[in-house]
């Protein structure tokens, strides 16, 4: 397995809060050295990615657009620990939870074991929701779902079903309504 593989999740520009610039998967000890980034709102900025620990690391890079132009970049870290079982926790919001978000986005996370199991809703049942799947196997309406997977979900998706423990994080992108398809 090389160091570092990168695969393209969601294509720019499919949200209006959040886009997916990449998942990667590194080994121990790999450290992509320092590199440029040109963040959602335009800012550059400068970064060095180190792979700590024994197993190789799975990672996701998650971008926000800022709810207006022209603020400071701003760059959060959280060790949140686990999230309680079959239920979501509201990882991150524009304000009231552990990480603050300067979008009109909301980041769920849950471990749900065996079973049918209910998605957060927004009130409006509108707003467009991509699913990432960390672990485990599930299935979403007729799509059957495994680890490393990223699904956008219909607006009207209420609900979904573990085959195999899994945990997931849940993105509601709460700016604009738009079109949302598989991923």
């Amino acid at each position: 397995m090389p160091d570092v593989a990168t695969v393209p999740a969601v294509a720019e520009g499919a949200y209006e809060s959040a886009i997916f610039q990449e998942r990667s998967c590194s080994t121990p000890g790999h450290v992509t050295s320092m590199h440029l980034h040109r963040d959602v709102a335009g800012a550059t900025f400068y970064h060095e990615e180190r792979t700590l620990g024994r197993d190789p690391v799975n990672g996701y890079h998650i971008y926000f657009h800022p709810r207006r132009d022209r603020l400071e970049p701003a760059v959060q870290f959280l060790e949140p620990g686990l999230p309680p079982l079959n239920e979501w926790r509201l990882l991150a919001s524009k304000a009231g939870t552990p990480l603050l978000l300067r979008s009109q986005a909301d980041v769920h996370d849950g471990r749900f074991t065996a079973g049918s199991h209910h998605f957060p809703m927004d009130g409006t049942g509108l707003a467009p929701r991509v699913l990432l799947v960390f672990e485990g196997t599930l299935r979403v309406g007729s799509e059957r779902l495994w680890a490393g997977d990223i699904l956008a979900l219909p607006a009207e998706q209420r609900t979904f079903h573990i085959d195999a423990a899994a945990d997931l994080l849940l993105i509601h992108d709460r700016a604009k309504v738009r079109a949302t398809s598989r991923c």
